[in-house]
Parts: structure tokens; sequence; C-alpha cells
């Protein structure tokens, strides 16, 4: 308490001033009227028009600084007041915990749960006057996205297999959607939200599927794996063997490929004129090659119910004409009439001698 000599105008604008800066009564000042100038100070004359009061303290003004908002689980989020200050008393609301700096002008903060929350202080300045109630200061604390759901989809696909739906119910507080895929699937469309479309590669393989949000504040929960069995097409047909060259007419010619891994059955392709007589849709195969069968190339590839393995490599037939055999000269032929006249003579001969 103070007792002061002042001119009652400047007392009122005081007052005012206070009253407009605070939103407090400027009655909390506790200012008592004690008397004239010239009465307690005869010295000064009555023309000044001096007032004599007594003054309360002055409550201190308090600001509070820091970050808002902030995300749940966030740690070293300081707030600051005025300093040269004593018996500073900080509180924050029940989802906040003071780390450090409690009983100073600067105090760490981690919010363990999102809302709305709040830091308040109260302190005592140099004339020994504390605010009348503490500062309230708001701090926003954003949340993570909620847990994801289940996804949902198909659950069985084949290796090459495009536009596969998947999705997800819509998860709080997400600004994104996190996918992760099995081996060789690939995201075509939807990347980054709850509904995706996906191509499998032909060397995709079975896994697992997940999801989860994420917002400015990190990572949700994800989703529970979601299994996708992901069959195989046939591999790729390796080298054909077999007789390269035959010719019209010829029957029984066999020709095979080694098995190929996940293959339910086999495709052949074969020239025109050459028909598969025993062996269709497995890996070893019978040709006959008819008189007008020709030249060409023979090709397998294994299949199975998610469609057609790679084909092989090609395998080129030569078709000779008929007759394969060389048609005999003039004097071949003259050696096989002679051979016909000679033993016809031969079998006259012992007729004969039988007969007598």
């Amino acid at each position: 308490m103070k007792t002061i000599f002042m001119n009652l105008l400047r007392v009122r604008n005081i007052l005012l001033l206070y009253t407009l800066m605070t939103g407090i009564s400027a009655m909390a000042l506790n200012v008592t009227y004690v008397g004239s100038a010239t009465t307690l100070n005869p010295s000064l004359s009555p023309s000044d028009a001096f007032t004599c009061v007594t003054m309360g303290c002055i409550p201190p003004v308090i600001t509070i600084s820091g970050p808002t908002p902030v995300c749940v689980g966030s740690t070293g989020n300081i707030y600051t007041t005025q300093d040269d200050n004593t018996g500073y008393t900080w509180t924050v609301s029940p989802d906040g915990t003071i780390t450090s700096g409690t009983g100073t002008n600067s105090i760490t903060v981690t919010w363990n749960a999102p809302g709305a929350q709040n830091v308040s202080v109260n302190y005592t300045n140099a004339d020994g006057c504390s605010a009348l109630t503490p500062t309230i200061y708001p701090v926003t604390v954003n949340p993570l996205p909620n847990p994801a759901g289940t996804i949902t989809g198909t659950s069985v696909v084949c290796a090459g297999a495009t536009g596969v739906t998947y999705s997800v119910a819509p998860i709080p507080n997400a600004t994104a959607y996190v996918w992760t895929l099995p081996p060789g699937a690939t995201i075509a469309s939807g990347s980054g939200t709850n509904s995706i479309t996906v191509n499998f590669a032909n060397n995709a393989t079975s896994g697992s599927m997940t999801v989860y949000g994420n917002n400015l504040c990190g990572n949700g929960t994800p989703s529970p794996p979601f299994n996708v069995t992901v069959n195989p097409l046939p591999d790729p047909a390796g080298p054909i063997t077999g007789t390269a060259s035959v010719c019209m007419g010829s029957s029984g010619v066999v020709y095979s490929v080694p098995p190929i891994a996940n293959a339910t059955g086999y495709v052949w392709n074969v020239p025109a004129g050459a028909t598969i007589t025993s062996g269709s849709n497995t890996n070893t195969i019978t040709i006959d090659f008819s008189l007008a069968a020709v030249s060409g190339i023979i090709t397998v590839s294994g299949t199975n119910s998610c469609g057609d393995g790679t084909i092989s490599p090609d395998y080129a037939i030569t078709v000779n004409p008929c007759p394969c055999a060389s048609i005999p000269t003039l004097s071949q032929w003259k050696l096989i009439l002679l051979s016909f006249l000679l033993l016809g003579v031969g079998i006259v001969f012992i007729l004969r001698k039988s007969i007598i």
C-alpha cells in the first residue's frame, strides 16, 4: 500500500486505462481518498489542486506464448510467460504433463490426449502483486488417425490379373491412406485413398495386404492383415526335342518338352498337314505328317485355370517331298530289268527239270 500525491484527473485516467487494458474493475486497485494535498503537505499551494490518495497493488497483465495446435503424444512443447518475476505457478489440463520448468517463466509439456486443452500461469511481480486470476492459454491437441478397419476385396486372384478392387471403411481423422501389398502387386489407381485397384504381375506371389490412416500427426493403427492367394501362371516352356527333318507321309514321329511347372495342360501348335495322333494336352506328343504336310515350326505352352504361360522357343521342322528315296537312273532300271529276266529263266529251268 502506497500513499502518493496525485492530480485527481490523473488518478481517474489511470483507473480508466487499467480497466480498458485488463477488463478488471479499477476498484481492484484499492484507491482510497486520504485528504487534500494542502492538508497533508502544507508546503503545497491550494491552487495545485492535488489530492492525496493511497493505492494498492496493480495486478500484472500476464501473457502466455507457445505452440497450438499440436499433436497428441507430442513432447517438448514449450510455453513461456514474462520473466523477472517470482512465484510462477503453472497448471495444465489433465491430459497434459509438465515435464520441466516448474517454478520458472517457461515450462515444457507433453500432450497425452487429443481435444481442447489449456495452460495457465500466475506469478508475483516486483511490486509483490499477482493477477486476480491465472491467465489461461487454450491449446488444441490434434489426434492421430483412428485404427483401420477390415479390408474387403478378392482373396484369390490369378497372376497377371488387373483392376482388382480393395477397400476399407473411411478412417476418422485420416487425411491419407497408406497401403502395403503382396510382392508383385501394384496400385493402379486410388493411391492415398480408402479404395484402390490393384494389378498383379505375372510373377506376383501370395501375401498379405494392410492399410493404415495418416495425417500431419502421424500414422494410425494398421488394419488386420488381409491374405491374398495368387495362383501362378504356368512357367515358361523349355526347348522342344524331336526329329527336325521328316518325309511327307511319315507317321508316329515323337516330340516332347520338359514338364512345365504349374501347368495342368499343354497347348501345341504344329505345321499345316501335321496331326497330333496321341499325347495331346501332355508334354509328349506323336505326330503323323500327311502327303500334303509342309515345313514349319512347332511350339508349345503350359496352361492352367489362370491362363497360358510363355510359349517355347520355335522348333523348326523340314518336311521333305514324297517319295523320300531318290528315283532310279536309266542304268539302275536296266539292272533291275535284267534281274527280273534272270529270275524268270531260273524259274523256268527249275520247273522243266522237275517235270523230267
